[in-house]
């Protein structure tokens, strides 16, 4: 279906799914009956309250090859959310047809077709407080045109809805299943077939069976108090050896840092952020959900995120910044979004930690350049008519290896869809944490210097549900993995008074996730 056709379709409508808090069988009828009302598909949602196991080893135990996978891991929230399958999704032939500058509309247009028309309902037990909506999940590329095509089965932009997602909180667990009903349905095969798969998602697994990872010494798994389940990596008969190469150009980066920082000098603009990207080769092929447990465990502070389409192809990463988080509450739409920039290391002594966190909260450089961020997130805000919420100094964000400068924002809208939300995720990609300000001329000279292909890389990703919820993080400390190959990228923001070695040495710190984290998963 072409993006007009389906806009004039949508129009301005609301999401008001109906809802049927009684049997699975009387929901399928609702939906088969609505399906033929509209005389389209529809998505039906239904509901279970479920054990408090490990999500992450559950998308292990219950995903398929071939299968669409993801994962989400949100500490401060308390929230994660497991994946597996596929029942409706943007056909790679629409996002590729479709004007790369309407990519974010074309997202906000899928969420409203399949959330809209949702028939949602569910275990008594799993309603008790609300009846939960189907969540879109996907992502985004980081440019709306690219040059390069180098990330297989990743457009310009991706949304689709899954056959199940477990969802996890401090509080509760719940196993959701969905199935695109169509008018010629027959219940008693839908209801076959969620039987089947209920069944098959209520089969008992063994963690012990699958690969897992041991938590380093002082570092406290995530959710360790409220897991019961959890799966060790055992070890395997794996050489660790890999070949690990840069994917450089004509021009050493060093040249392009200085290139960056005459430009920047001139007045062209006030900063850009230009990423490196290497090639990790290993002797035997990776596997996406190995590599993302031990980023979770060696970083339970960051937002763990998997989404691998079924094609052989992964993107991964520990990303430590908050693009866009937003919920509705008495018709507002409640925004949040993360400054983070400025870094320095950490050190294993807790004096020289302290002082390397003191020079950074008074480094000139860094503070200029965090600012550069605050501003552009709030200009884009105001932009969209938001009411800001003050904000504080910046403060330290201190991951295992590496602490930034980082502030939060919030803001409001009022009288708002909050569909309005991918307007808001579309006017803040990328801010100048990841892009660079001015953006437009920065993007221009991003392309126009950066060797390799950055996909995903940088880029929003994340879910949305139909009860107003939603967040897309920003896609760093990440990698794209395809077979025995990982490339992992880490940017450095280039302001006026930088220097090429401070530089080379940020983008080393922030490799390191993913370079052991690649390592620790071939032995």
């Amino acid at each position: 279906m072409g993006i007009k056709m389906l806009a004039m379709q949508l129009e301005q409508r609301t999401v008001t799914p109906i809802t049927n808090p009684e049997s699975l069988p009387d929901l399928i009828r609702v939906a088969i009956a609505r399906a033929k009302h509209l005389g389209q598909p529809i998505i039906l949602s239904y509901t279970l309250a479920w054990q408090h196991i490990d999500p992450l080893a559950f998308l292990a135990a219950k995903s398929e090859v071939g299968q669409h996978k993801f994962y989400w891991q949100q500490p401060d929230q308390g929230l994660t959310l497991a994946a597996g399958g596929m029942v409706a999704t943007i056909s790679e032939n629409v996002a590729t047809i479709v004007k790369p500058t309407l990519r974010f509309d074309l997202a906000k247009q899928f969420a409203q077709h399949y959330l809209v028309h949702a028939v949602v309902g569910g275990e008594p037990s799993a309603i008790a407080y609300g009846i939960p909506s189907p969540y879109v999940l996907g992502g985004f590329a980081f440019h709306d045109v690219r040059s390069q095509q180098t990330w297989h089965g990743f457009p310009a932009v991706m949304m689709y809805v899954p056959c199940w997602l477990m969802r996890q909180t401090d509080a509760d667990s719940s196993l959701m299943v969905n199935h695109c009903v169509y008018p010629q349905d027959e219940p008693e095969v839908i209801e076959s077939y969620l039987e089947r798969l209920i069944a098959y998602l209520r089969q008992d697994f063994k963690p012990s069976e699958l690969c897992g990872a041991r938590f380093p010494e002082g570092c406290i798994p995530p959710s360790a108090s409220r897991v019961v389940d959890r799966f060790k990596y055992q070890s395997k008969d794996r050489s660790s050896a890999v070949v690990i190469e840069e994917i450089v150009g004509d021009r050493p980066w060093a040249e392009i840092v200085q290139q960056a920082v005459d430009c920047i000098k001139l007045g062209k603009l006030d900063k850009v952020v230009l990423s490196r990207a290497l090639e990790v080769t290993a002797r035997h092929n990776y596997e996406a959900i190995e590599v993302l447990d031990r980023l979770r465990q060696s970083y339970p502070e960051c937002i763990t995120f998997l989404i691998d389409f079924g094609i052989g192809t992964a993107f991964l990463g520990a990303t430590p910044e908050m693009l866009l988080k937003f919920q509705t509450c008495n018709n507002r739409l409640l925004l949040s979004s993360d400054a983070l920039a400025g870094s320095i290391g950490r050190s294993q002594t807790v004096g020289e930690d302290l002082d390397l966190g003191d020079r950074l909260l008074h480094s000139s450089k860094d503070l200029g350049e965090h600012e550069i961020v605050i501003k552009s997130i709030c200009d884009c805000l105001h932009k969209i008519g938001a009411d800001l919420h003050p904000i504080e100094p910046p403060k330290l964000l201190k991951l295992s290896n590496v602490q930034h400068l980082y502030t939060p924002i919030a803001a409001e809208l009022a009288n708002t869809s909050w569909l309005t939300a991918f307007d808001v995720l579309e006017q803040l990609h990328p801010t100048a944490a990841v892009g660079g300000d001015p953006k437009a001329t920065a993007l221009h000279l991003m392309r126009e210097w950066e060797v390799c292909d950055r996909g995903w890389y940088a880029a929003p990703i994340g879910w949305v549900n139909g009860n107003g919820e939603g967040a897309f993080a920003v896609g760093i400390r990440s990698g794209y993995l395809s077979n025995n190959k990982a490339r992992i990228y880490a940017g450095a923001g280039i302001v006026s008074d930088s220097q090429f070695d401070a530089e080379l040495d940020e983008t080393a710190i922030k490799f390191e996730a993913l370079l052991q984290a690649l390592a620790a998963s071939q032995k």
